[in-house]
């Protein structure tokens, strides 16, 4: 079974985790998916986002059609680090909680940032 992704971040074309999507998964378009912000952990070069509800937050990102083989691969990624999956306009994709990247950001250093 195939599912619809939102990747924002090291899973898009070209960026370092994007190994993990086999020549079964394939990109479908860009996007931009409002209502959400994006910071980036600094240290260790890798996005975050979280619903900030604000119609002027965006963050760009890709579409891709993913196998489910990928797709298990890729949740256990992204849970394992502490995100969650959501579905929000017919997309996956994996978030922190607003609280989470707040109280992180007191602890590492954090930017905020609209593309990675």
């Amino acid at each position: 079974m195939n599912r619809i992704m939102f990747f924002y971040g090291t899973l898009k074309r070209g960026c370092r985790l994007n190994y993990y999507l086999s020549k079964k998964s394939s990109f479908i378009s860009n996007h931009l998916l409002s209502r959400y912000k994006m910071y980036n952990y600094v240290d260790w070069d890798y996005p975050v986002i979280y619903y900030s509800g604000d119609y002027k937050d965006r963050v760009y990102g890709e579409i891709w059609r993913v196998c489910n083989n990928d797709y298990l691969k890729i949740g256990s990624l992204e849970i394992g680090a502490g995100y969650r999956e959501i579905c929000r306009e017919g997309l996956i994709f994996y978030v922190k909680d607003k609280v989470v990247v707040e109280k992180e950001r007191k602890i590492i250093d954090m930017i905020p940032i609209t593309i990675y």
